[in-house]
């Protein structure tokens, strides 16, 4: 099945890429992972807020270029790691929801419910 590209607006970035949230209720700080495939191959941005600062994108064609959405939400997800490094207070508590994150999003094999949720 070939996957669809995402629409592009007027200023070249990409509105309405897939989301993954990936959030800290205890210190309010979260990392939002946005894909879309466009010209192509699959591209992302992140958006990282912080108390006190924060950084972020949509993804556009002059991101980086990947085969799979899966490469290129590990690849958003590091960036993010390196640059929340320098919350040394937090990292311990990130780093176990940035795994949780990756299994939650793309596991590498199905697991089926054994229950209706």
């Amino acid at each position: 099945m070939k996957t669809k590209e995402f629409p592009l607006n007027e200023c070249n970035v990409c509105v309405n890429p897939n989301e993954y949230e990936v959030y800290n209720e205890a210190t309010n700080k979260y990392i939002i992972i946005e894909t879309a495939f466009i010209q192509g191959f699959w591209r992302g941005c992140k958006s990282i807020q912080m108390v006190n600062y924060g950084c972020g994108g949509l993804p556009s064609p002059y991101d980086k270029p990947f085969k799979t959405e899966k490469e290129c939400f590990e690849n958003e997800l590091e960036w993010a790691i390196k640059y929340l490094e320098r919350e040394k207070e937090s990292m311990p508590k990130f780093k176990k929801i940035f795994e949780e994150a990756k299994a939650k999003f793309f596991p590498d094999s199905v697991q089926l419910s054994l229950f209706d949720e």
